[in-house]
């Protein structure tokens, strides 16, 4: 994860964009695409990048852009979650990442925040298989 920025607040109307791999859209949502990686769920800050490049950040071994949806939400409809914060944490090949997170490592609380994100969804940027 990139080096958080605790100092930096980041305006509550700012939208964020996440990938949700397709693997994880259900009939019944897509919460599990909500994957903590180092203690913090990844965004990108869409004052910084277009969903495009959010779907096309490279990753080893993982599967093609294609593959990607990527969802909106807001700052601030995610802060409203209790416990979370987003925190800048840009990347020397990744400015606008930010990290979602607080105690993201008790599997209740995880369950119960991937929950509230999927609910905090404004709408999806990409679908997978969008060009």
């Amino acid at each position: 994860m990139g080096g958080a920025n605790v100092e930096e607040r980041l305006p509550s109307g700012e939208e964020l964009y996440i990938r949700i791999h397709k693997q994880y859209i259900k009939p019944r949502g897509f919460s599990g695409g909500f994957k903590p990686v180092s203690g913090g769920i990844s965004a990108d800050r869409s004052s910084r990048c277009e969903p495009r490049e959010t779907r096309a950040r490279p990753r080893k071994g993982v599967s093609p852009a294609e593959d990607y949806g990527v969802v909106v939400v807001t700052v601030g409809s995610v802060e409203l979650i209790p416990g979370l914060k987003v925190l800048p944490a840009p990347l020397a090949e990744n400015p606008a990442h930010v990290d979602i997170r607080d105690n993201l490592k008790d599997l209740r609380y995880l369950t119960m925040v991937r929950s509230r994100l999927e609910s905090a969804v404004s709408r999806w940027a990409l679908i997978p298989g969008d060009p």
